[in-house]
């Protein structure tokens, strides 16, 4: 009993750690393409559906390519919260941010137009 009770408490230890490192990683990045990324356009070149997420969150696959100043365009597939980019089609410009180094970048959904009748404040 003992022995199973250290175990568990090892094992729930090993996951916390990994995630707090995890994040940790992520955050580093994160800073790292704000300080050293350069601004981008990421065209939608094709949006096919994807497999959804570990939680069942539904996701699009985009292939895109992407350039910006100073930077050798590259294309790339992503996968990404259909929420977000569902309304992406071939030929849609997304803003993006890349470090011209890793290839790392993120891109912003696209923009909505205004509802019907919407009226500018």
């Amino acid at each position: 009993m003992g022995a199973g009770l250290a175990l568990a408490a090892a094992f729930i230890a090993w996951v916390g750690l990994s995630t707090v490192l995890f994040a940790r990683e992520e955050r580093r990045a994160t800073l790292q393409l704000a300080a050293l990324g350069v601004d981008a356009t990421a065209l939608v070149l094709a949006v096919a559906p994807a497999p959804p997420t570990n939680d069942e969150h539904a996701q699009v696959r985009l292939l895109l390519r992407i350039s910006g100043d100073g930077l050798a365009s590259f294309e790339c597939g992503s996968e990404a919260p259909k929420y977000r980019f569902g309304s992406a089609v071939q030929g849609t410009v997304l803003s993006a941010r890349v470090n011209p180094v890793t290839r790392a970048f993120t891109i912003e959904r696209p923009a909505t137009s205004p509802a019907p009748g919407a009226i500018d404040a």
